[in-house]
């Protein structure tokens, strides 16, 4: 799948900033979620195996469920607190995986990166004492519906981890509290690669 679709991506130019900074072992990478490609502008970069979390409404298809899977991909529900979602990605980190969550909770159709994340990112980031990775992928909502069609140059920025202390207790608050930590320096980064020259 990364061959083909570092063939199928050349269009769109795309190129990485920091993913040295990804750390060995169990980490879980968080980044903005603007369109339905972004799976891919991350696979061809990130060099391990990748487990993404993935909204529960594509697997029942059988024949995009079963994509899905062979990709990494496990589903959440979304709108709930999915406890089997996070225990998914729990054994995972527990095995020094690496899980891709989108803090936004789903594409961002309005603007082009949300205000506030929602706290699943939080809650998992402390109930493993994960280090968070925040990524970027600029630009984000012109790739959706029909705008891929532009064809813009993608910059996929990866930031430096975001440690956490194990709190498999923590409450709500606090999980919001991690999940707001963490977006911000994924906005942040996406402001970056916004002011970034473009690469000839």
């Amino acid at each position: 799948m990364r061959r083909l679709m570092r063939v199928l991506l050349v269009p769109f130019r795309p190129r990485a900033e920091g993913v040295e900074n990804i750390p060995a072992g169990p980490v879980v990478l968080a980044a903005n979620h603007g369109s339905y490609w972004d799976h891919f502008f991350l696979g061809i970069f990130v060099h391990r195996e990748i487990n993404f979390m993935t909204a529960a409404e594509f697997f029942p298809n059988r024949v995009l469920g079963t994509v899905m899977q062979k990709v990494g991909s496990f589903p959440v529900r979304r709108g709930a607190a999915d406890t089997d979602a996070l225990e998914t990605a729990a054994v995972i980190l527990g095995r020094g995986g690496l899980v891709v969550i989108y803090p936004e909770g789903g594409v961002c159709k309005h603007g082009e990166i949300s205000e506030r994340p929602r706290a699943g990112v939080g809650g998992l980031a402390l109930r493993n004492g994960a280090q968070v990775v925040p990524v970027a992928i600029h630009p984000a909502t012109s790739l959706h519906k029909l705008g891929f069609l532009r064809f813009p140059r993608v910059t996929v920025r990866f930031g430096p981890p975001i440690p956490h202390a194990p709190q498999p207790d923590a409450q709500r608050e606090r999980q919001q509290q991690a999940a707001e930590r963490i977006w911000a320096e994924v906005v942040d980064l996406y402001a970056a690669a916004g002011r970034a020259p473009a690469a000839v």
